[in-house]
């Protein structure tokens, strides 16, 4: 949660930083970052100022999506919250059966 929101404040505060990159490491997983790896195939990222509509609406579409997806990681994070009591209760009721 807590890098999710870093995120979202650096990819707000990326104009004052300069260029922003992104890029895919070996295990398929996404990063940003304003230094690009040496070793990866970075994208330069532009988040400069939007002066169409059409980039106005990228930017919505793509805010919506990342409001979406912390939605769903927070529903996640709390249904794994209520169900972890339940586990280490059968972990513990397992436990004690064993001895037996």
């Amino acid at each position: 949660m807590r890098v999710l929101i870093l995120l979202v404040a650096a990819l707000a505060a990326a104009g004052a930083w300069g260029q922003f990159y992104r890029w895919t490491d070996a295990e398929g997983g996404i990063h940003y970052g304003d230094v690009a790896p040496a070793d990866a195939d970075a994208e330069a990222l532009d988040l400069g100022e939007c002066r169409t509509a059409a980039c106005r609406r990228e930017r919505e579409q793509a805010a919506a999506e990342a409001q979406r997806r912390l939605h769903a990681l927070e529903r996640w994070l709390s249904e794994r919250e209520r169900h972890t009591p339940q586990r280490r209760r059968a972990t513990v009721v397992q436990r004690r059966l064993s001895v037996y």
